[in-house]
């Protein structure tokens, strides 16, 4: 487990906020896990204008934990899988922060307890859950700092997806799906957020391999018969990606993510921007690779080929 608080060093007015490149390997079976531990590769408290940046995580309980206080931070270009719980846990944070570009490969992609997140370009593998923490009240931050600017309890609304690929890895496809309740809700691609009082922003999304996409947004693309076969090879170096990808998915037109396109947050009431307040747009792809600017491609990958693809993702 790594604990690190991401903030101001006493002798600097400048933040040291990039994590890159990591390759976390822990062993093959991960020891058991007390109750109520935090088996986390990656713990971040207050990672304020944090970027975590290409980053293989796998084999471990969580992959990355944003811990409260996640405002101007981004997780993009990272590999995760065969992570026991989540890849990434966001928890109780009222943004903006940017997860994009990232590939999530293990039996749970994502777990939400904030708002205010925008989740943008990501290969989505694995199942969510959501949920809305009513009794516990968490700091928002005035822009570009550690000082508090409010609390606020996590209604879990207004979580912005755009041009996300979601997909079912074949090894956790039969997964049973946990039971939830009227605040936590488990299951695969945004249905889970139908039911939460704010609304979620989406547009640009590929659904594929049964899953479906939420009730607003009519910007997406559907193929719930579409059989990705999606399957990876793995060695100590290498981590190979084996997917079909539909040729209507590379003819589809979706936009150029911007921060002009996301908007403001609704508990903290800021933009999305880089740590120095400048605008964001999503140009470049997982590989680094220059998106078309008129035409990009949903998911983390710019491929301009449908059908069977192999790529090799580190």
């Amino acid at each position: 487990e790594l604990n690190t608080a991401v903030g101001l060093p006493p002798d600097s007015d400048e933040l040291v906020n990039t994590l890159e490149p990591w390759k976390i390997t822990p062993p093959e079976t991960p020891p058991p896990t007390p109750e109520n531990a935090s088996p986390a590769v990656k713990r971040f408290l207050a990672a304020v204008d944090a970027v975590i940046r290409h980053n293989r995580i796998h084999n471990t309980g969580r992959g990355i934990w944003l811990d409260w206080m996640a405002q101007g931070t981004r997780v993009t270009r990272n590999l995760l899988y065969d992570n026991t719980e989540e890849d990434l846990f966001i928890e109780v944070s009222h943004g903006p922060f940017l997860v994009d570009n990232n590939v999530f490969l293990s039996r749970r992609s994502l777990r939400n307890w904030s708002e205010g997140g925008a989740f943008v370009h990501n290969l989505f593998a694995g199942s969510f859950e959501v949920h809305e923490e009513m009794h516990r009240f968490t700091p928002y931050l005035f822009p570009h700092s550690t000082q508090v600017a409010g609390l606020h309890n996590t209604w879990n609304g207004q979580q912005r997806f755009y041009n996300n690929l979601f997909l079912k890895n074949r090894e956790y496809a039969a997964q049973k799906i946990r039971k939830g309740n009227v605040y936590h809700r488990y299951g695969w691609g945004l249905q889970l957020y139908d039911s939460l009082d704010f609304q979620v922003l989406a547009a640009g999304n590929v659904y594929l391999d049964s899953i479906f996409p939420c009730r607003l947004g009519a910007e997406h693309l559907v193929i719930p018969s579409f059989d990705t076969q999606m399957k990876t090879e793995r060695s100590a170096e290498h981590i190979l990606l084996y997917v079909r990808i539909p040729d209507e998915m590379l003819r589809w037109q979706i936009s150029q993510v911007t921060s002009a396109l996301l908007g403001v947050t609704k508990i903290s009431h800021l933009s999305f921007e880089d740590a120095q307040g400048r605008p964001i747009k999503i140009d470049t792809d997982y590989f680094g690779r220059m998106r078309k600017e008129n035409h990009p491609v949903a998911g983390p990958f710019e491929i301009r080929q449908g059908g069977g693809i192999r790529l090799d993702l580190w």
